[in-house]
């Protein structure tokens, strides 16, 4: 299929996460573009998101994905992918078991971050060369017809218009979006494919250490799952999962989905006191943090991926609107870079780019 290719020279991404980050630095390393980046949160790295502690700086944890699980098929598809972040240490092989790991298959290789989840995103950000902008919360995306861009307005009523914008947030979040650009579209099956996507919710807390614990350094492995556990799904040490001995040690507790929609009306005091109460009477020897923090993750594992998993979907030619991320593919590591390569191919098909290569200052608020 061939396409009037229209100049671009602006571009919007939705979403500081993984696939954000990387379709980002695909296309800077395409031509010279203004990207932007807008992020709903105070931090990037969306649910490859690492929390650190203030009163505590060397204590962090991974509070979204814990690790990365891929096929030796997925390593070798994705291979400049892997290679560049091996070489350059942010991804390392995964020295220890984990307790009550289902592992489906022999050929999956489990890789952890060293420098936390979010180095992987902080990684491309700074490969992509572009302005990051942190608590900017889309409301409205309207299209503007006679200059045939997108004007977008945040929820504190920010308002820019873009040649180009691309949504990496999960499907259900795009459907809460106000504005024009859905209704747009000529093809109303798109929109009934997107109701259909589903995510399971879960509940994580972070414990925070002020100094060394022995209890946590005795323990045989970092990580474990508690498979028959009506409230806890998973467990991590994080510095020992990273094999930071030397670090403060931080812990996350993450929730089963069944405990995270039982919580639904409950408030953060609430929740921390059941997860905390219920570690305890697994591993009475457990010490007491210094404080805990909780995370309430509504969009924490696809459940029902966009049909036929197409990486993406085009929503608007001229001007090009794309919806991608793991909703057209899978929750993980390598099913966000499939759909950040997939933006991008999509992408081309339908602009152009002044050629050469942008030598900017990354710039963040």
């Amino acid at each position: 299929m061939s396409f009037e290719k229209n100049i671009a020279t602006n571009i919007l991404i939705v979403g500081g996460g993984l696939t954000g980050s990387v379709a980002a630095s695909l296309i800077k390393n395409e031509a010279v573009v203004n990207i932007e980046i807008w992020e709903r949160m105070d931090r990037i790295g969306g649910r490859y998101q690492t929390y650190r502690s203030s009163s505590t700086p060397k204590c962090s944890v991974d509070c979204g994905a814990q690790y990365v699980s891929v096929s030796l098929d997925s390593i070798r598809s994705q291979a400049k992918f892997y290679d560049e972040l091996l070489e350059k240490e942010i991804l390392m092989p995964l020295g220890q078991k984990i307790e009550n790991f289902k592992k489906l298959s022999e050929t999956k290789t489990i890789f952890v971050a060293p420098g936390g989840t979010d180095s992987l995103v902080a990684h491309f950000l700074k490969k992509a060369d572009c302005s990051v902008h942190l608590q900017h919360e889309v409301a409205e995306i309207n299209l503007k017809e006679e200059e045939r861009v997108w004007e977008v307005k945040t929820a504190d009523a920010v308002v820019r218009t873009f040649d180009v914008v691309i949504l990496t947030i999960p499907v259900p979040e795009v459907l809460k979006l106000g504005g024009n650009f859905l209704s747009i579209s000529q093809d109303d099956d798109v929109k009934v494919a997107m109701e259909q996507v589903k995510y399971s919710p879960r509940i994580a807390a972070a414990l925070i250490y002020d100094e060394p614990v022995k209890y946590l350094e005795d323990l045989p492995t970092a990580m474990k799952y508690f498979p028959d556990d009506d409230i806890l799904h998973f467990m991590s040490v994080d510095n020992k999962k990273r094999e930071k001995s030397k670090e403060v040690p931080g812990i996350i507790l993450q929730s089963t989905t069944s405990f995270a929609k039982k919580c639904s009306n409950l408030n953060e005091g609430e929740i921390k006191k059941l997860m905390l109460e219920h570690i305890k009477c697994l591993m009475p020897e457990l010490p007491d943090p210094a404080f805990v923090k909780v995370f309430l993750w509504t969009y924490s594992m696809l459940t029902e991926p966009y049909v036929d998993t197409p990486g993406c979907v085009v929503i608007n030619d001229h001007p090009c609107l794309i919806s991608g991320g793991d909703s057209y593919t899978e929750s993980s590591f390598n099913g966000c870079i499939t759909s950040a390569v997939i933006i991008v191919e999509e992408l081309l098909k339908r602009v152009k780019f002044l050629k050469g290569h942008h030598h900017g200052r990354r710039r963040s608020s």
